[in-house]
């Protein structure tokens, strides 16, 4: 498959992506085409957003569960006592 015939593919596929989500949003608001058009580039930011507001507060969870998973690992280590060496 060429260049030209991928370029042509990703265009059918992000049309046909569009035009769902056209669909779609006319049928959950009732709102016309061009009205849908207008508001996704907000559409888009207000999902940027919250995309990446989950992915702060992902690390930030992981990262306190990091630190609990650590903190156990040195208790036990530490009852476990000094080390042997064979």
């Amino acid at each position: 498959m060429g260049l030209p015939a991928r370029l042509l593919a990703g265009g059918v596929v992000a049309g046909l992506a569009l035009a769902a989500y056209v669909y779609d949003r006319r049928a959950r608001t009732g709102a016309d085409v061009l009205t849908v058009l207008r508001q996704l580039p907000a559409d888009l930011r207000r999902l940027r957003d919250e995309a990446q507001r989950r992915a702060v507060r992902a690390l930030e969870e992981g990262c306190e569960a990091a630190r609990r998973r650590e903190a156990e690992l040195v208790r036990q280590l530490e009852a476990a006592g000094p080390r042997r060496e064979p």
